[in-house]
């Protein structure tokens, strides 16, 4: 496919490909190579189906231009482990202004896990609120409460305390959004429901008090 100089003919001969069943690695791995960026965005979504090609889509997730890093950060989703987190922490470092990109760093269970958030601490974005706006932690926040994973949970709270999240009014940010999430989760039970709207009557201060009230919810949940 890639002796065309039409970027159309190159990716219309990968999808013919695809359709006869004789699609294969390599070949896609030569699509995420192409000149053409609108033929590598293609090649991204193929590659989901290919975890040999992980290093690739991570390469590209580095400095590829805006629209290409969105179909990537996509297609990173379907991975899980510290080089995705690594690269999607990256992905935040350079578009976390684009609301678009947060939200698809969030749509992926690597970009809406505790680590996310702790990698990007340690990072220049822990005092940027442009990179790491507020909207994005509050959403963050409300995805680790509403998936109601007991070990994320705790994990979550955990970092409420660091410093980075007294940056910018981030902590109570993040307070209200892991309570609203967690409160509507499918999973949560009735009791922990009702407990909740009663911790939600007080964080119209949160101090000290109020994060440890918070833990022991959490450690109560389990």
């Amino acid at each position: 496919f890639h002796q065309n100089a039409d970027p159309r003919a190159r990716l219309h001969a990968v999808y013919v490909l695809e359709a006869l069943d004789a699609l294969n690695a390599g070949i896609v791995k030569e699509a995420l190579a192409d000149s053409s960026n609108d033929v590598k965005e293609h090649a991204a979504i193929l590659a989901e189906s290919y975890p040999v090609l992980l290093p690739e889509l991570l390469a590209i997730a580095k400095g590829a231009p805006a629209k290409l890093t969105l179909q990537v950060t996509l297609s990173l989703g379907q991975f899980s482990n510290e080089q995705v987190t690594a690269a999607l922490v990256q992905v935040m470092e350079r578009y976390g202004d684009d609301r678009v990109m947060q939200m698809a760093v969030l749509s992926s269970n690597p970009g809406s896990a505790p680590a996310l958030l702790q990698t990007l601490f340690k990072g220049n974005a822990a005092a940027d609120s442009i990179k790491l706006p507020n909207v994005f932690v509050h959403d963050f926040s409300y995805v680790i409460g509403n998936r109601n994973d007991k070990s994320q949970l705790a994990q979550f709270v955990s970092l409420l305390e660091q410093p980075p999240m007294l940056f910018n009014k981030r902590q109570a940010i993040a307070i209200k959004g892991f309570v609203n999430g967690w409160e509507k989760s499918a999973t949560i039970s009735a009791d922990m429901k009702t407990q909740l709207g009663a911790f939600k009557s007080g964080l119209k201060n949160i101090t000290a008090e109020t994060i440890d009230n918070l833990k022991k919810l959490v450690t109560s949940s389990n």
